[in-house]
């Protein structure tokens, strides 16, 4: 009797020992799987491609700034990745051909800059600028609307009255 339950403790012990190596292996892929997804999201996200809102502006003339209504929360992974840390948009700015966006991780803001007259951008970069221009309240799409019709409208006030002085002068142009 002694002997029996001395064998069925052996084998419960190398039952134990093998799921025990078994666990061990499949955490271990389990982790190995995981990480492997997340660098490939990483190296997704770092690969550029053509720039989809390619513009080259001559000037920093076009420059404002829309504090948002609400904060912009980014996805998780995309914010960890481009920030660094997990991070809330609180306001955007245009100055020229850089779209800058004003976050903060709860203590300090900074700022990120999206530079729209390169001709690659990488997916992140792209991801971030959709990610918030699609996630604006409506008051903050106004506000940024309102903005740029501003411009374009004293833009072309500025030209028309340029145009009729040269007109004026008897300075004939074709326009």
């Amino acid at each position: 009797m002694e002997k029996q339950k001395e064998i069925e403790q052996e084998k419960t012990t190398e039952i134990n020992h093998e799921s025990g190596k078994n666990i061990t292996t499949t955490l271990m892929d389990s982790m190995i799987d995981t990480i492997t997804e997340l660098d490939n999201y990483k190296d997704f996200l770092s690969e550029s491609i053509d720039n989809p809102f390619f513009i080259s502006s001559v000037s920093n003339v076009i420059n404002f700034k829309v504090e948002l209504e609400r904060p912009i929360k980014i996805p998780f992974y995309l914010s960890v990745f481009a920030f660094g840390e997990r991070v809330e948009i609180n306001s955007i700015m245009v100055k020229g051909d850089n779209v800058i966006m004003w976050y903060s991780n709860g203590s300090t803001i900074e700022r990120y800059t999206i530079d729209l007259s390169t001709e690659k951008l990488s997916i992140m970069e792209v991801m971030v600028l959709i990610h918030v221009l699609s996630n604006l309240s409506m008051k903050d799409i106004s506000m940024f609307l309102s903005n740029l019709k501003g411009f374009k409208d004293s833009i072309q006030k500025e030209k028309s009255e340029l145009i009729k002085s040269l007109k004026d002068y008897g300075i004939e142009i074709n326009y």
